[in-house]
């Protein structure tokens, strides 16, 4: 009908990883469902290659679990 697309993200800058605390077989799933829903996939800078995400290092205002 022309209303545009749905994008489900992997991911963004207020939340952790897609990979953090996740198993290589998990991730397969999550990337599975991400990449064959009738949508444009949206994946966050880095998600693609495994990205780690480091918790407790400091962010910036704004950035994840800061107000």
């Amino acid at each position: 009908m022309g209303l545009g697309h749905v994008c489900i993200p992997s991911g963004s800058h207020d939340t952790e990883r897609m990979a953090f605390g996740r198993s290589p077989t998990d991730l397969a799933v999550w990337f599975a469902f991400l990449l064959s829903m009738p949508d444009a996939p949206f994946l966050y800078h880095g998600d693609k290659i495994g990205m780690l995400f480091f918790p407790g290092l400091p962010s910036k205002k704004g950035g994840c679990g800061q107000p």
